[in-house]
């Protein structure tokens, strides 16, 4: 069998952004920016012993142990689902600003 072929059929049924629609767009892109740089610049602070989740002292959530893996995954999904979520993402996104101001 050609390896080449083998390689260029697996890849055909991959899914690639350039076989998405042009105005496709992932809902969730803004919201894990946010809790990236978040975690990246200590905005949001994150205890892997407990799962606990914290915006200064404010404990916001607490991630499963199964989930804590992909911090960002699952504060994004928290983020989308909680009844507070735009709020949180709100607060992550204004610290985010006032530190790029100082």
């Amino acid at each position: 069998m050609d390896i080449s072929s083998e390689s260029s059929a697996a890849s055909a049924a991959m899914p690639t952004a350039s076989r998405l629609p042009s105005n496709y767009s992932d809902p969730s892109k803004e919201i894990k920016s946010a809790v990236r740089q978040g975690l990246d610049n200590e905005v949001i602070s994150f205890d892997m012993a407990t799962g606990k989740v914290s915006i200064g002292s404010q404990e916001i959530t607490t991630i499963s142990k199964q989930d804590r893996g992909n911090v960002t995954d699952a504060l994004t999904q928290f983020i989308q689902t909680s009844k507070n979520g735009k709020e949180v993402l709100a607060n992550i996104e204004k610290q985010l600003n006032d530190l790029a101001k100082a």
